[in-house]
C-alpha cells in the first residue's frame, strides 16, 4: 500500500544534519548536497572506524558505560519521533571507536504527518536537547530546512515538535524533572 505524502530523498540526510546542527545535536555526521559526474545527491561524513549495531550485536560487543548508551539511544528516539523517521534499524545506527552513537540514513523521515510516531518510546530526554527543542525558532527552522523540504513536511515537522515537547513536558510533569532529564558529563 502507498503512504500519501511519502518521498524517499537524499535530501533529506541535509535536512536532518541541518535540524540535528539547529538543536545543537552532535550525532548526525556533516551532510551536504553535492552534484557529481551529473548526479545530484547528497554527500555525508564518514565515520572512521565505526560499526553500526547489526554487527556489534553479532560480535556480542557491549558498550563499556551502559548508561552512557542508553542515554544516546534516548537522544536518537527524540529525534527520530521528531523528524518521522520510518527507518531506523540495526544497520543505520553507528558507534565509533569511542562509543559514539551516530545517526545515519535519513531518506525515508520528514513525513508530512502532524501525529507521532510512536511517543510511548520515549522514556527520558537528554537535557540540552529538551531546552533546544522548547526554543527551535520556527522562522529560522523554515529558512534553514525549505532547500530541503516542502512546506507540508516542515509543517509537519513543526507541529510534531509541538506535540514532542508537550508529551515530555507532561512525563515531567507526572514523574519529576529528575526521573526523565538527564545530562551528559
Amino acid at each position: 500500500s502507498k503512504v500519501i505524502g511519502f518521498r524517499d530523498s537524499y535530501l533529506f540526510e541535509v535536512a536532518a544534519y541541518e535540524l540535528s546542527r539547529l538543536l545543537r545535536l552532535d550525532n548526525v555526521p556533516p551532510t551536504v548536497l553535492r552534484t557529481i559526474g551529473g548526479d545530484h545527491g547528497s554527500l555525508q561524513l564518514w565515520i572512521e572506524g565505526s560499526m553500526s549495531d547489526s554487527v556489534r550485536l553479532k560480535r556480542r560487543k557491549n558498550p563499556p558505560d551502559g548508561t552512557r548508551w542508553s542515554r544516546q539511544m534516548y537522544v536518537m528516539k527524540v529525534f527520530d519521533e521528531l523528524i518521522y523517521n520510518t527507518d531506523r534499524n540495526l544497520g543505520n545506527i553507528l558507534s565509533d571507536r569511542n562509543w559514539k552513537l551516530w545517526m545515519v540514513d535519513h531518506t525515508r523521515a520528514f513525513r508530512s504527518s502532524r501525529e507521532l510516531m510512536s511517543p510511548a518510546q520515549i522514556f527520558r530526554c537528554e537535557r540540552n536537547l529538551w531546552e533546544n527543542l522548547q526554543k527551535l525558532d520556527e522562522g529560522v527552522a523554515k529558512n534553514r530546512l525549505k532547500k530541503y523540504l516542502g512546506p507540508e513536511e516542515i509543517r509537519g515537522l513543526l507541529k510534531r515538535r509541538e506535540k514532542l515537547v508537550s508529551y515530555i513536558r507532561g512525563l515531567i510533569e507526572k514523574y519529576g524533572e529528575n526521573q526523565i532529564l538527564y545530562a551528559f558529563h
